[in-house]
């Protein structure tokens, strides 16, 4: 009797997941004082601001990254100036998001707790959701934030307390000022709202005029200082319209839908195989005929798209995939470390899962329309998370660069809208398939962070034994980027060969020959690594 309650809490799949997560960090073991992909630019923010007081804005990114900012100074302030405490402080946000992404579905989606804990359990095991939730990225403080604004809001619609309309409101202004793309889903939000009832829009136009409010007043700060790197929402974008950029935008939206398929296709297919198999067995296709030949024939650019495979954040972000080394990044080269029986199992699972994705995405507008458009209350929850996921892929739409980190967001928040077509609820498969994500992403980060940890031992190793300048070594992509960020050609220096006596790399290049080597231990495949340390064959 106790067992059987015990099993239906929330609190004890709140705790398993805590558990789990404390586990996977055990494994991975984030410490080192050192940059993750591209945190160099918020970190070097946040240690300025931290020790000065004052926002340096003369070399801003594309996102907001304000509060960001903020929250990581605070961080410095009670532990200390290094990347390793603004690491530990992206796994609080981190946690924050898992278990309110449980609330999120048990209270509004699935609302059956081991159903939400294994739903749940599929986005803690994205491969890009545990390695960003080790660095100092804000892809992971903003998906964390949207997803407590999202629930306050809905708790909101479900109590009518004011407290928390407040609360959603406040985690969507912090969410926004970590990156614009936060404001998708308050305008999901007011668009489901107006479906629904105008009547009662009042709320979901108070969070729309205060979050463009903040907005605004954070892009004309931008603006006034003069600032041209962040990619505006308001001001550049609306500066620009015209028929040559409409055009890009409109082809960028028709093509964008290849990597969210790709990608997601892959991270989910612990959920889209059991789909698969569902409608195999009971002949769904036969009945679809419309839905399977349009996915069919969407799923063909996403075929094509996989030619080039591996590709995407997914590889770059974990250990299995190319190293943001010289060699490996830009010259393609001494990639030994891939394991092809691994590249080619991964391409298969994103093969299924992509065209299963799309095949449900068809049936779900085949039946909307045999439905009529019409938005009842009960469904409000579910309109939310479409429509501001139609905004966020609009927004992104617009912007030249796109990453599968981006992409993660859409992984995370389709969930809840697919998860009933795989609920034949085999958990004699679904477990197992989570399982086995879960240890990909798990390994794979932890072989990302070991080799991060052994290249910045080569570089320290040159820089204390033989007080080489850093100008004079081609440590990689984040090297590079945190000791010349402040100028206007780092990526350029890091292009340049010639001019380093030392490169970091994977293996042999022209014109240098091994000066040192170090050693790590890879998990996916198993095996002995070596980063090597070349010097210049010109120099003695």
């Amino acid at each position: 009797m106790y067992k059987s309650k015990l099993l239906r809490s929330a609190n004890f799949y709140i705790g398993s997941l805590g558990f789990l997560f404390c586990i996977m960090e055990l494994i991975i073991h984030p410490v080192g004082n050192f940059p993750l992909n591209d945190e160099w630019l918020y970190a070097h923010t946040t240690f300025d601001f931290s020790k000065t007081n004052v926002i340096d804005t003369s070399a801003w990114g594309y996102t907001s990254m304000l509060t960001h900012i903020l929250y990581g100074s605070f961080f410095i302030k009670l532990f200390g100036l290094s990347y390793s405490v603004l690491h530990y402080s992206t796994l609080v946000w981190s946690f924050f998001g898992i278990v309110c992404f449980y609330r999120l579905l048990n209270d509004f989606f699935v609302k059956q707790p081991f159903h939400s804990f294994l739903m749940t359990l599929l986005m803690l095991a994205n491969p890009l959701y545990i390695s960003l939730s080790n660095s100092f990225m804000t892809d992971i403080p903003f998906l964390a934030n949207t997803i407590i604004a999202l629930f306050f809001y809905l708790k909101y619609r479900s109590n009518k307390q004011f407290i928390c309309l407040m609360m959603s409101a406040l985690f969507f202004i912090w969410a926004i000022l970590i990156r614009q793309l936060a404001f998708a889903f308050v305008a999901g939000i007011f668009i489901s709202e107006l479906m629904v009832d105008r009547k009662k829009i009042l709320p979901a136009l108070g969070i729309l005029l205060t979050a463009s409010l903040f907005l605004g007043m954070f892009e004309y700060w931008l603006h006034a200082k003069g600032v041209d790197s962040y990619h505006y929402l308001f001001f550049s974008n609306a500066n620009s319209l015209n028929s040559e950029s409409l055009l890009f935008s409109l082809l960028n939206f028709s093509k964008r839908w290849i990597h969210y398929m790709s990608f997601s296709g892959f991270v989910l297919f612990p959920l889209l195989i059991p789909s698969l198999v569902s409608f195999l067995k009971n002949r769904e296709f036969s009945k679809s005929k419309s839905a399977f030949l349009i996915s069919t024939v969407l799923f063909i650019p996403v075929a094509w798209s996989m030619q080039k495979f591996p590709i995407g954040n997914y590889f770059y972000n974990t250990g299995i995939g190319p190293e943001t080394l010289l060699d490996t990044y830009i010259l393609q080269t001494n990639n030994a470390h891939s394991f092809s029986v691994i590249f080619y199992g991964i391409k298969a699972v994103t093969y299924l899962g992509a065209f299963t994705l799309l095949f449900i995405m068809v049936n779900h507008v085949f039946l909307l329309f045999s439905q009529g458009i019409k938005v009842q209350e009960t469904r409000l929850p579910y309109w939310i998370i479409g429509c501001s996921l139609f905004f966020y892929y609009s927004f992104l739409a617009i912007a030249s660069p796109i990453f599968d980190r981006y992409i993660m967001v859409f992984s995370v928040f389709v969930i809840p809208l697919i998860y009933k077509d795989a609920i034949a609820w085999n958990l004699k498969l679904i477990l197992p398939l989570i399982f086995i994500l879960m240890l990909f992403s798990v390994f794979a980060t932890k072989d990302y962070f070991s080799g991060h940890e052994t290249r910045w031992a080569a570089i320290d190793f040159l820089k204390t034994q033989y007080k080489v300048k850093d100008e004079d070594i081609n440590g990689g992509l984040e090297h590079e980027s945190k000791v010349f960020y402040k100028t206007n050609n780092w990526f350029g220096k890091w292009q340049n060969v010639p001019k380093n006596k030392y490169v970091i790399s994977y293996g042999n290049l022209k014109g240098y020959r091994k000066f040192t080597w170090f050693t790590f231990q890879r998990c996916i495949p198993r095996k002995r690594d070596t980063i090597f340390v070349l010097k210049d064959d010109e120099q003695p």
